[in-house]
Parts: C-alpha cells; structure tokens; sequence
C-alpha cells in the first residue's frame, strides 16, 4: 500500500516527486537515528527503505527516466543562466512575491487563520509527545523496568514522534522551496505550499479540537474563522464558474 501510495504521489507532479523523495530521505534518517538509539530491530528500517527505493526506480524507470535529454537540458540551462535561466524571463520583484504569497498563499489557498492554528497545534503536539516521553523515563527510573503502564504509553509516543517529524520536516521543505524566489527572483515552484496542506490540516485540527472545548467563546471563534475560509473557498469556486475568473497559480 505505501509503495502504491508513493507512486501516485511520484508521477502525479514533478515537484511533489522532489518534495517527497526529500522527506522520505529526512524521515528513514531519524528512524535510522532512533533505531541506533535504542537498539531495536532493524526490520521495521530496512522494509521502509525497500519500498521507498523501489518506488522510486518505480517512478524513475516507467516515467522519469524517459526525460533525461529534457532534465540534463534544463540542468545545463540552470548551470548557465540560474532558475531565470531556465524559466526564460527576468528576476520578479520582491515585493510582488511577497504581495503574491501573502494573498494567493496564505489567504486564499489556506483562509489564512489555518496557518496560525496548525502553528499551535504543532507546538501542542510537541508538548504531548514531550509529556509522554518524561512519563515513560520517570517510570522506568522509579521501577527499574518497563511496566505495564510505559508499554501503554510506548504506542502514542511513537506515533507522536513519528507525526512530529514528518511535520517538521515537510515545514523545513516547504521554507526552503518557499525562500528560493526571494532569493533567485525565479517563480519557478515544486507547489511547496500544497505539499504542506497536509500539515497545515493535521495542526489546524488539534487547535480547533482544544478551541472548541475551551467554551463559548472557543466555538463562536471557530465559527467566526471557518466562516471566513468557506467564504473564501466559495468566492473561488462561484469565481471561475461563473464568471471565469482564473484562480491563482498553484503553490
């Protein structure tokens, strides 16, 4: 299944491929690191990589690979003139990249509060799997073994390490495809910001679950954001509907 999930993704966009294989590669190096750690079992590793590396020969070989005159081209083109180079126009300003990712970014893809609420849910699940990782240390010392009670919480803090990973990893990857136009002037995307929808979801959940149990208020500002993006999210479907207005240009 994850080898046929990792496929879609590959050949589904040029730019997820890149942005995959990157957090793949940041993924099975903190396994890596944690299996050393802890002296565990190198199967769970070595199956992960297995399907990680034949998925992507499976991209490279049946798709990728009949690209290579087009990739060495645009390499050399990269090599001679950068990324506007290769794009074939001049460097963008500045202050229209900013205009552009504020407005086309954070605002209208995401309704701008989803940002900010998957910020704090990242920290709360930091917090958490924090929490349980001390829990689990404290108990260990105290008895001097692995109890009943740390086997219990063994699973959670897992998965909780794992999903912190993954999110900061795909953050990392996304500010560093995010900043390159800043830098080269080049428009040029690996659609970076729908890569980190993901986690602007899984984050923007756990606040609003907290949020919505914080009381009246929590709700009525729920409320008030998630109106605002279905606002957002209609203005754009009813846009180029019916008055076919081109959306803004994926990230």
């Amino acid at each position: 299944m994850l080898f046929l999930l990792q496929s879609i993704v590959y050949l589904g966009h040029f730019g997820f491929w890149i942005n995959t294989t990157l957090l793949g590669g940041m993924g099975l190096a903190a396994l890596l690191t944690a299996t050393i750690r802890a002296r565990r079992s190198w199967g769970s590793f070595w199956g992960l990589l297995a399907v990680f590396v034949a998925a992507e020969l499976f991209a490279a070989l049946m798709y990728y690979g009949a690209y290579t005159s087009l990739f060495i081209t645009q390499a050399q083109a990269t090599a001679t003139g950068g990324l506007n180079g290769l794009a074939n126009r001049g460097p963008t300003d500045r202050a229209l990249l900013w205009q552009n990712l504020w407005d086309a970014g954070f605002r209208i893809h995401f309704g701008f509060f989803a940002v900010p609420l998957a910020l704090c849910g990242l920290l709360l699940i930091w917090g958490c799997r924090r929490q349980e990782t001390g829990d689990r240390r404290q108990e260990i010392d105290r008895q001097g073994y692995l109890s009943s009670r740390v086997s219990r919480l063994l699973s959670p803090t897992t998965r909780h390490s794992s999903l912190v990973t993954l999110m900061l990893g795909t953050l990392v990857i996304a500010l560093l495809f995010g900043s390159l136009p800043f830098i080269t002037g080049s428009t040029l995307s690996t659609r970076w910001l729908m890569f980190s929808a993901w986690v602007i979801a899984v984050g923007a959940a756990v606040t609003a679950q907290l949020l919505w149990r914080s009381g009246r208020a929590g709700r009525w500002l729920l409320f008030a954001m998630g109106g605002y993006m279905l606002w957002i999210t209609a203005s754009q479907w009813l846009g180029a509907l019916a008055w076919r207005i081109r959306p803004p240009e994926p990230f």
